[in-house]
């Protein structure tokens, strides 16, 4: 109990002592202060410096790499789809769709954010048959070409027949009930 109260006394006694030091610090360091002495400069800054050979050869890397992928980009209607479902929305505004048909640049162009993602992480395979109008290509969305889905089905034309049956006898029944 007694070193707890001397503790307490020692920390209000340090704090002012410990705030002036901190400032200190912050005002040296804000004035630039401190610092012992400048970095050593390099001694032979030309040798660590890397030569023009591996600059150019780094240059014509990148181009080629440029190039491939221009070139896969120009080939192939799949990576085309893939692409523009991976991009941003200002990024769409740009994409090159030349490779697909107007039905096919339609179809791409009608999906909402949730489909391109699925769009974007399906594989080449299934955006291929996707294009191709394959049905189920692509989970819960609906290939190049496929037709919307009937949605009256017989169980709904049942269930239609039922609530119109009850409907029909339902006033008698109530004004049946109201006479008694």
């Amino acid at each position: 109990m007694l070193r707890a109260i001397l503790n307490a006394i020692k920390m209000i006694v340090m704090s002012p002592w410990s705030a002036l030091l901190w400032g200190a610090g912050a005002l040296e360091r804000f004035f630039g202060g401190g610092s012992d002495a400048p970095a050593a400069p390099f001694p032979h800054l030309e040798a660590e410096l890397p030569d023009e050979s591996s600059i150019e050869e780094a240059r014509d890397l990148e181009r080629g790499r440029a190039a491939a992928v221009e070139h896969i980009r120009k080939t192939s209607p799949e990576l085309q789809v893939k692409m523009f479902a991976e991009a941003t929305d200002e990024d769409r505004l740009q994409a090159d769709l030349s490779l697909l048909t107007p039905e096919q640049t339609l179809w791409l162009l009608d999906m909402n954010d949730k489909q391109l993602k699925v769009v974007a992480d399906a594989s080449d395979r299934r955006i291929a048959a996707a294009l191709n109008g394959e049905h189920n290509a692509l989970t819960a969305i609906l290939s190049v070409g496929q037709p919307e889905p009937d949605d009256t089905t017989g169980l709904v034309h049942r269930i239609t027949a039922k609530r119109a049956a009850t409907f029909a006898t339902a006033p008698a029944q109530s004004v049946g009930c109201a006479l008694h």
